[in-house]
């Protein structure tokens, strides 16, 4: 005798566990708050945090978000350029062809190491508007965010940073 319950019983119980899961946060910001950077280049590999970050020279900027079904808006992040951790780390990287960045939400870009050697335009940043990016768990973007000043509506920008991989 078949039991036609079985299968739906089953299926309820695999989506409640699922979202359980995702209510708890495990899955929605990649299962954990990030709170280092790897930085890859061949068998090289280094991990910067928000400490290292502050200990080389920050700027602090103004760009507009331009965010579509909201008004534009006007804020100031505070970061380092992509090039000066690079340089500091002592990578070799100016003669490489791009750099991949990823985020904890498994977002990627392609940055072209011409764009890295433009003067103010890509930055990892760790503040917005003086304080300190929140992770995701706490409803921001951060800790880190990879902004490119010269990607007018930040369609490269990246945020939950969590790899740099220099190609």
């Amino acid at each position: 005798m078949k039991k036609p319950y079985i299968i739906p019983i089953c299926m309820t119980v695999f989506f409640a566990v699922i979202c359980v899961i995702y209510l708890s946060g495990a899955i929605s910001s990649g299962g954990a708050d990030i709170g280092a950077i790897a930085v890859t280049s061949g068998d090289l590999r280094e991990e910067i945090d928000l400490d290292f970050l502050r200990s080389l020279e920050g700027e602090s900027f103004n760009t507009v978000i331009r965010s579509s079904g909201q008004r534009p808006r006007d804020v100031m992040y505070t970061g380092v350029p992509l090039s000066l951790i690079l340089d500091v780390l002592e990578i070799d990287w100016q003669d490489k062809r791009h750099v991949i960045v990823s985020g904890a939400d498994s977002y990627a870009i392609a940055v072209l190491v011409r764009e890295i050697l433009e003067p103010d335009n890509v930055y990892i940043v760790y503040a917005l508007d003086g304080r300190q990016l929140k992770p995701a768990s706490e409803g921001g973007e951060g800790p880190f965010q990879l902004i490119i000043r010269k990607d007018t509506f930040a369609q490269r920008w990246c945020k939950y940073i969590n790899l740099v991989e220099i190609q």
